[in-house]
């Protein structure tokens, strides 16, 4: 991510490695910018490009924050809520919602559309990574059953950074499973 003149970036790439990469050919890029304010990001544009073994789909959504208006590329639109998130922001936003309670509500954009989410809190919470034992802050969707599932932990020895993530099938099944191998945080 990159902070510069009251305005954030961040681009992430995801894709399959190794023996995977035999059997199923995977690659995922993803772009947010906004702005920075004082309750964290306040994204405006997002884009995801996904590859799925040959298979390409592109999908941006744009925050109209004056109109209170989400767009998406293929041409529909919702009312976009304050504090709205897209799926990549919210990663790094995650550090600035208040964790002394049991859950809290947010509101994701995919591209395709805008989902609200509550998340439950579980805090001190002990994950085995590449880096270490790290002490986390398990958040954990909420959802019916037949529904996708979702869980993130957050590193709190590394300024509440996402450190594992997992998506989860309706049927519960492990979708995939993202844990993190290195960190580098600034001191600015």
């Amino acid at each position: 991510m990159d902070i510069a003149d009251g305005r954030y970036s961040i681009q992430a790439t995801t894709q399959t490695t190794g023996l995977a990469r035999w059997f199923k050919s995977y690659n995922l890029n993803q772009n947010s910018s906004g702005t920075v304010v004082t309750q964290g990001l306040k994204p405006e544009s997002f884009s995801e490009e996904k590859n799925d073994s040959g298979s390409m789909k592109i999908l941006t959504a744009s925050f109209d924050w004056h109109e209170h208006v989400l767009r998406f590329s293929h041409g529909g639109d919702t009312s976009l809520h304050e504090g709205a998130q897209d799926s990549l922001s919210i990663l790094y936003q995650l550090s600035q919602l208040s964790i002394n309670r049991e859950w809290v509500q947010v509101s994701i954009s995919n591209g395709k559309k805008l989902e609200n989410y509550i998340l439950k809190i579980t805090l001190d919470e002990n994950i085995s990574t590449a880096i270490g034992e790290l002490k986390t802050v398990h958040l954990h969707k909420m959802h019916d059953a037949g529904e996708p599932g979702l869980e993130i932990w957050l590193a709190m020895e590394y300024r509440l950074l996402p450190v594992k993530i997992q998506y989860f099938e309706p049927d519960g099944t492990v979708a995939a499973s993202i844990t993190i191998t290195d960190i580098r945080v600034s001191d600015d």
